[in-house]
């Protein structure tokens, strides 16, 4: 499972702040000498909808997922003469994509979910065409401590080790502070 570990290196309290993207995703205090862990598994969760010749609209069943990297495929299905409207998904093989496709004769909407918020809305026009939709994350992180804020500082690793650390140079009487990976 991957997860961001927080480290507070210094004598004081710290308070961090991480973004996903432009969403503020938690404010995580983190006391002296102290560390927080946060899951970074997403999930993801797509439906797909379509309209027939006839003006009939269907929509699928969702399905679900945790996988950066999954194809998944609109089709119409045949079985003992009934007709159904579903997604089909299985392994990825674009890294951090997900791949949709459809082999459907009409447009289909793809509308994708990730960790309960709207990732993204696809169509793919063609039968037998693609999509793709990455699902690489940039997280942000900045930091209070003693009051004084941190300069930010951004990644896209969702195992990666973030520490608070006291500057080796204060400025006036003041102790300065930031963020670095480790």
């Amino acid at each position: 499972m991957s997860s961001i570990k927080l480290v507070n290196q210094t004598k004081m309290s710290a308070l961090i702040y991480m973004s996903q993207g432009s969403t503020l995703s938690g404010r995580l205090p983190v006391g002296p000498g102290g560390s927080v862990v946060v899951p970074t598994t997403n999930s993801y969760i797509i439906t797909g909808t379509i309209t027939m010749d006839d003006g009939n609209t269907y929509i699928s069943a969702p399905v679900s997922f945790t996988s950066p990297s999954q194809n998944v495929l609109a089709q119409v299905y045949q079985n003992e003469g009934t007709y159904t409207f579903q997604l089909v998904a299985s392994a990825g093989t674009a890294p951090s994509k997900i791949t949709l496709s459809n082999s459907c004769k009409y447009p289909v909407q793809f509308a994708i979910v990730r960790n309960g918020s709207p990732l993204a809305s696809v169509i793919v026009v063609n039968d037998y065409d693609n999509a793709f939709v990455s699902t690489v994350q940039t997280y942000t992180f900045s930091g209070v401590v003693d009051g004084i804020t941190t300069d930010p500082i951004t990644s896209s690793d969702p195992n990666m080790i973030v520490a608070v650390q006291a500057d080796n140079n204060p400025v006036a009487d003041f102790q300065g502070y930031s963020l670095a990976f480790l």
